[in-house]
Formats: structure tokens, sequence, C-alpha cells
């Protein structure tokens, strides 16, 4: 009988993945340039969708453009058991950063599907849409747990701007958002995997290991006053350098 405990991937298949994803968005240096919302972008949320439904699962694309892959469990009123990342990337980026919690996660729900197996909860992968920052940082997971506002497309105050353009042409429409919103009652819990962006664990020769903390950034804007002087006559001991002043701050 299978179960969870004896299931295997297939690593054949998810090398594949890999490697057809890397060629979206491919730089000369051997990098990796989707940003969100991009032509680059589009085409992979496109090719992720062809993948969920090439497995058999079904295909979801909510009010803020995440795209997902659902494997339904048969249990009345089961939970979601999320576990995603996103495909979008900073400028000439790596190859396994968000996309690794994607298709680890996609070829999860193929190879549970595959082996028939019947879970407690619905397992999906999902693709969160611009979790880099491009436009609006985490704007998908913000779109899902409903902390997005209609200060999160600041760029216009009407449906002219570049942000809310990009979006449309993403077949995203802005003042939809809010339908994107998910009741956590209905999550039973979200996974991701992603590469170390660290070196405790490569240092450690160890291959995995649990987050139970993330850094935490908070941000100040600071204005140095000083004074002006002539930079060839005025002597150190008279000037009022903002420079000097942020450095020794």
């Amino acid at each position: 009988m299978t179960s969870l405990d004896t299931l295997t991937i297939n690593s054949d298949r998810l090398r594949s993945d890999f490697d057809e994803l890397a060629e979206i968005g491919k730089t000369r240096g051997g990098g990796i340039s989707r940003l969100a919302l991009s032509t680059a972008d589009i085409e992979a949320r496109s090719w992720f969708a062809d993948r969920i439904e090439e497995a058999g699962l079904f295909l979801r694309d909510d009010d803020v453009g995440n795209v997902s892959g659902v494997l339904f469990s048969g249990k009345k009123n089961a939970r979601t058991l999320l576990v995603g990342s996103h495909l979008d990337s900073v400028p000439n980026g790596g190859r396994y950063d968000g996309a690794v919690g994607v298709l680890a996660g996609l070829e999860v729900l193929r190879v549970v599907k595959e082996a028939g197996l019947e879970l407690p909860v619905h397992l999906e992968v999902i693709d969160f849409t611009d979790e880099e920052g491009t436009w609006q940082s985490l704007f998908g997971s913000m779109g899902l747990t409903g902390q997005l506002g209609a200060v999160h497309f600041s760029d216009s105050i009407d449906d002219r701007g570049p942000f809310r353009a990009a979006l449309k042409r993403a077949g995203i429409h802005p003042n939809d958002y809010l339908k994107a919103r998910r009741d956590p009652a209905t999550i039973a819990a979200y996974l991701e995997l992603h590469i170390e962006q660290g070196r405790k664990l490569y240092d450690a020769n160890i291959d995995i290991g649990v987050v139970t903390r993330i850094i935490g950034r908070t941000t100040y804007q600071l204005t140095f006053l000083g004074e002006a002087g002539h930079s060839g006559t005025t002597r150190p001991e008279n000037r009022r350098d903002a420079l000097k002043g942020a450095s020794d701050f």
C-alpha cells in the first residue's frame, strides 16, 4: 500500500522543469530577469499554468494574479495546505530563487496524485504575484491575506498609472483585488521550500533546515542639516558638513 512515507519524486522531471523555466528571462550572464508583470514573467506564469493542467490539477487564477494548481481532497470541509513561492525575479537573479518553492511544490502534488493518495487536506501549489517588489512587494500574498489597500496602487490616482497598466497587461483587473482575499479558516498551513540565502547550512554541510524566525526590517528617513561654505577657503573647524554629521551619527 502506498503511503506518504514511501513516495519519491521524479527527479528527472523536476530537473527538466528547472531547465525549461530557466530559459524564460535568461540573461547573457547566465542569470534570470523575470521582473514582475514583464513579458518574461507573464510567459513564466503561462508555462506554469500549462504544467498544472498537464498534471491533471485544477488551475486557479485569482484576482491579484496568483496562479495555482489544486489537488482536491475528498474529505468534506477539508482545509487547504498551501505550498509555493514565486516565479518573478530581481534583475539578473538566480534560477532557483523562488522557483524552487514553486516547482518542488508542483512535483509534490504530481507525485501524490499519481500515487492515488487521499489526503485530509486540499494540496495547492501557488506562484505569488510580484513577491520581489518590482511594483509592490508581496503583492500576491498581501492580496490573498486581505492586506492590500488603495495605497498600494499609489503610482496613480486613476486607471492610467503604470502599475495599473502592467496589471491589466497581465490580465489582472486592479479594482477587483479585494476578491482575492481568502478566509484564514480555510487554510491549514503554508509551507515554502527556499534556497539558503546565507552560508550556515552550506558551511555545516547540512542539506536542509527549518526556519523558526526571519529578520525584521525597520526603515527610517533621516535629514541632516548642514551649512554651506566655500570648499576651498572655509576651514574644517568652521564647516558644518551634513555628510560628516551623518557619518558621525
